[in-house]
């Protein structure tokens, strides 16, 4: 095989996860520096980018979704149209496909985050490198040919449009809203730039949330995959008495651990002494819980926890004596449980703030089989039915609800998803098992000297097989597919007895009607499995907070709890700032706004009101690199 055709194959390659290698571009004639337009515009119709006339927008007005009224079933702002059409100047079919619109043409995105640099509506983009000239397509070519259109309002960008000879801001904008580059980092080293610090931050797969804020701190981080070099390098840090430590975070999606510490997030910048700290990693829940109360006994206070993946972390801190401190963890797998906690607890002298939520979410293996339940109460809390699915993927479906309870899964891939309502604590095989695959044994003569006595202690055909022949009178026989389908639809049904061309189904071997009688048992399914999901709140409450009063909203998606924030951070007489905030396994966020006290210092529970706040939600991270 030639180098050429190696590539070749190479490029026509397809790997396991989807991936089909490199695309490839061949540059032809364009050979020299004036071809580089169009070889960048070959190279963005790669990146995703479509041309700048198939937007939505361009032939016709288009209202915008992201300008909208919640609630008011009104569109957003209106835009366009931008260009006008001369279809008849238009060379052929081909070249009309170009001014055609596509849903997938970009004009914006939602907002990922209060200072989100590609949120909202993305304005029509005469100089973009994908906007074609106006005699481009022409009939009669590019100097006897008429305009294929004329730019809206009078053809005042007809000579801009087109001669782009390099990536418009619109266009690089556009590529970094659409690969996300708006990262855990980027957000990070931005919020640096201004003086912030990150306060609050958590890890799901794949994805960040991530807020930073004003406490006149100077912070720096670690990310490795080797844990005990993240231990040496908070030692060090501790050691160098000016550093307290934050965060310590796992990064599921590259099984990785950052680490974050601080000059002046718990106590004021030290002259001397280390801070008084201790930290928690680990796999298992109860032993984190015990951590917990071993630190309390010992006068620490939680200053971090967070769950991600297979990880719970947590950092606990020694104050300042001189500030009387308590603190009180809420337990409890129900969260309307934990809000009367909170509202008990936020009565009391000293009143309690809250100040960190995390939500560990877990499965339990109930074993082999389906969840066993009347049919009329499986129907009732059934929330998804999904089928070639493998038990990760029906765990991850089911993971997208906030009630999200069980699963099963049988042996042909038909995922169940159940409410938590639903009780599966007795399994069967029957409950989602109707034509999976099963195994089934060799047929069995009914001859040997064992055989032969045993025989003589079996049922005859008429009491030991199931089902009634049309008339009524006896049992009923039949085909070994249809014998073989109807024991496959009844549980109770153990293997096929066949005597001649007659085949029956039973619950139990029959004593033989000749010596060719043979008996089938039927198997049981291989594959079948069913899980419970469940889920603790942890909720930390402390006092001398200096937080006065706190908003806390449950949010199913992201657009919910971004109008939460926003509402809170800009509300002119009572300003609020993120205290903490979780992302949920369905995809929500739990979010606590807080007002304080006029800043005074270190420590930060909460970020004062009078400093500056910026977030971001499910923003793709960086990750070990």
């Amino acid at each position: 095989m030639s180098a050429k055709e190696s590539d070749a194959e190479y490029l026509r390659s397809a790997r396991s996860d989807g991936w089909n290698g490199p695309s490839l571009l061949w540059v032809g004639h364009c050979n020299t520096a004036r071809w580089a337009p169009r070889l960048a515009q070959e190279v963005g119709k790669i990146l995703g980018m479509h041309g700048e006339a198939q937007r939505i927008d361009a032939l016709v007005a288009w209202h915008d979704p992201w300008s909208a009224v919640p609630g008011l079933g009104v569109g957003g702002q209106h835009h366009g149209a931008h260009i006008e059409v001369f279809w008849d100047n238009v060379a052929n079919e081909s070249a009309k496909a170009r001014f055609l619109p596509r849903d997938e043409a970009y004009t914006g995105s939602y907002a990922s985050s209060i200072e989100d640099p590609f949120a909202g509506y993305a304005e029509y983009d005469f100089f973009s490198i994908m906007h074609p000239d106006p005699m481009a397509s022409s009939k009669g070519g590019l100097k006897n040919g008429q305009p294929t259109f004329t730019t809206l309002p009078n053809g005042n960008w007809d000579k801009v449009a087109g001669s782009a000879s390099q990536l418009s801001l619109g266009d690089i904008t556009m590529l970094g809203d659409l690969y996300k580059c708006n990262s855990d980092r980027f957000f990070a080293e931005q919020s640096y730039k201004r003086g912030l610090s990150v306060t609050t931050l958590q890890y799901t797969r794949g994805l960040s949330h991530t807020i930073a804020s004003d406490i006149a701190s100077t912070q720096e981080w670690i990310i490795s995959k080797d844990q005990a070099e993240i231990e040496e390098w908070i030692r060090n840090k501790i050691h160098e008495q000016m550093w307290q430590l934050s965060f310590i975070r796992y990064m599921p999606s590259d099984n990785a651990f950052a680490a974050y510490v601080d000059t002046n997030r718990w106590s004021r910048r030290r002259s001397s002494g280390a801070a008084e700290q201790r930290y928690h990693w680990g796999r298992s829940f109860s032993t984190f819980k015990d951590w917990v109360k071993t630190g309390h006994r010992e006068r620490y206070f939680v200053t971090d926890m967070a769950t991600a993946g297979q990880y719970v972390t947590g950092i606990m801190t020694k104050m300042d004596p001189s500030t009387p401190i308590l603190q009180s963890l809420v337990w409890s797998g129900n969260w309307s449980s934990c809000v009367e906690q909170i509202k008990a607890q936020s009565l009391i002298n000293p009143d309690f703030a809250v100040t960190h939520v995390i939500q560990n979410s877990y499965w339990d293996d109930l074993g082999w089989g389906c969840c066993k339940g009347e049919e009329e109460d499986r129907k009732k809390n059934l929330m998804y039915i999904g089928s070639h699915m493998t038990s990760e993927e029906c765990k991850q479906k089911c993971e997208e609800y906030a009630t999200c309870g069980a699963i099963d899964v049988n042996t042909t891939g038909h995922c169940h998803v159940f409410s938590w309502d639903f009780d599966c604590n007795e399994l069967d095989y029957t409950s989602c098992e109707r034509h999976g695959s099963v195994s089934w044994g060799l047929p069995k003569l009914y001859t040997g000297g064992t055989e032969v006595l045993n025989d003589k202690q079996r049922l005859p055909v008429d009491h030991a097989c199931l089902g009634m022949a049309a008339g009524g009178d006896e049992v009923w026989y039949g085909s070994e597919k249809t014998a073989r389908a109807k024991c496959l639809m009844d549980a109770s049904c153990m293997g096929v007895f066949k005597d001649g061309r007659d085949h029956y189904y039973c619950q139990t071997r029959p004593s033989r009607l000749s010596d060719g009688s043979t008996w089938m048992p039927k198997g049981m399914p291989m594959n079948l499995s069913a899980h419970s999901h469940s889920t603790e709140w942890v909720i930390a409450m402390t006092t001398n907070t200096g937080i006065h009063h706190q908003l806390i909203k449950v949010s199913e998606t992201q657009q919910e709890a971004m109008r939460f924030i926003n509402t809170a951070l800009s509300n002119e007489t009572h300003p609020r700032r993120i205290t903490t905030n979780l992302a949920t396994h369905w995809g929500g966020f739990v979010t606590v706004m807080s007002m304080t006290a006029p800043d005074s210092g270190a420590p930060y529970w909460s970020p004062p009101i009078e400093r500056l706040q910026r977030y971001g939600l499910n923003q793709p991270y960086a990750g070990y690199i």
